[in-house]
């Protein structure tokens, strides 16, 4: 089929389930390193299943599958590691790893315990598992699955905040490094570098609001930090709102992509509505290179072009389309290009990854691959760019 806004040719992969993604937003996780297969999830017959699809031919097989389980919803979370090409799992009390082509299985982590982990990942060059660790409140009969609201009350009330370690897990030994410790913040995502690997793009998210908007914005949320030398340094907007929703890596790993609500025209919490802000600042040094606040805000992320540094939007400006937004011409707070890539057409209707298009942009730059939910399940599609 043809999209409807710009005449690109585009495909849909699945047909079938409950639901059908792509991995969460960061760069180089979802498409193999020669461009030939797109990395999916889907939930069907019962069954978590990790698929591979030929983006020549479309045809996908089912490299993996693990029976749903309660404990398995709250953190069924996957992503590609490029240099290795096996899928990083996070699959209930385990990490597993996952080959990109035989589906063979190997335990990385056997029992997380009761700890909440998150921010599960692959190191850039496959020899590292990276996540983070907070003790649990599952004792006091609290979980993800109560909300977040919830959580979040029992973690101020019990520790002052999320205590959380940041772990690098040694493949070759099953040595864990505990390369950071946070007293009170929590992270939902590590990105390393695409140049470094030792060189983590993190979000800390402190109490009282943690991934909603932090302490209200006083403190940013995008942090460097060096896994090697345990250095953290911050990454923060213009904007007097310091919270950054959502970051990324550009391709050269030079600069990181960021957006939040504006402080004085934006919504403090809410999928819509406000003034909202979208801007570069450089990793090197810190100094923002680009940013400028828009009128009206839709909710989504930031995703990097692989190609060039250009920002993919899903949200953020529009309800329904994949944009690509150029700074480069922008100056410092100028008016940027905006080029339509698709219609996604996403009804958020249900939550978590499920819910947001994710799109991915492959090695060589022809491929994008995102998923959209438009009424009976969420499918993943591939556009030809």
């Amino acid at each position: 089929m043809l999209d409807p806004i710009t005449g690109r040719r585009l495909w849909k992969l699945t047909s079938t389930g409950e639901w059908n993604t792509t991995p969460l937003y960061h760069l180089n996780v979802c498409f193999d390193k020669e461009s030939k297969h797109v990395f999916t999830a889907s939930l069907r017959e019962g069954h978590y299943q990790l698929m591979r699809f030929s983006v020549e031919t479309r045809e996908g097989v089912v490299l993996a599958s693990w029976p749903k389980t309660p404990e398995l919803e709250d953190t069924f979370r996957f992503m590609l590691c490029q240099a290795t090409n096996q899928v990083v799992v996070h699959a209930a009390r385990q990490i597993l790893l996952v080959e990109g082509t035989t589906g063979k299985q190997t335990v990385a982590v056997a029992d997380l315990g009761d700890d909440r982990v998150r921010a599960v990942c692959g190191g850039l060059d496959g020899r590292s598992v990276i996540f983070t660790r907070s003790p649990s409140l599952r004792s006091k009969g609290i979980t993800e699955r109560l909300g977040l609201g919830s959580l979040y009350r029992a973690y101020t009330e019990h520790y002052g905040g999320i205590p959380t370690d940041f772990i690098r897990l040694d493949l070759a030994t099953g040595k864990e490094t505990i390369v950071h410790h946070e007293p009170k913040a929590g992270c939902d995502h590590i990105q390393p570098s695409p140049i470094h690997g030792d060189l983590w793009l993190i979000d800390l998210n402190f109490p009282p609001q943690y991934s909603w908007i932090g302490d209200n914005g006083e403190t940013t949320r995008a942090w460097l930090l060096n896994s090697r030398t345990g250095e953290k340094k911050e990454r923060r907007p213009r904007n007097e709102n310091r919270f950054q929703m959502h970051t990324n890596w550009s391709p050269d790993g030079t600069l990181i992509y960021y957006h939040g609500r504006d402080r004085k025209t934006g919504t403090p919490v809410g999928q819509t509505g406000g003034g909202h802000y979208i801007g570069a600042v450089r990793a090197e040094d810190g100094k923002v290179v680009w940013e400028r606040v828009f009128p009206d805000f839709h909710y989504g992320h930031v995703c990097p072009h692989t190609k060039r540094n250009t920002i993919l939007l899903n949200g953020g400006l529009t309800s329904d389309l994949l944009l690509e937004l150029d700074f480069s011409g922008a100056g410092h707070d100028g008016v940027p290009k905006l080029d339509i890539l698709c219609r996604h057409s996403s009804q958020v209707k249900i939550g978590g990854i499920a819910t947001y298009p994710h799109p991915h942009v492959s090695p060589d730059g022809r491929w994008l691959a995102f998923h959209a939910f438009t009424g009976e399940r969420t499918d993943v599609f591939l556009l030809d760019l």
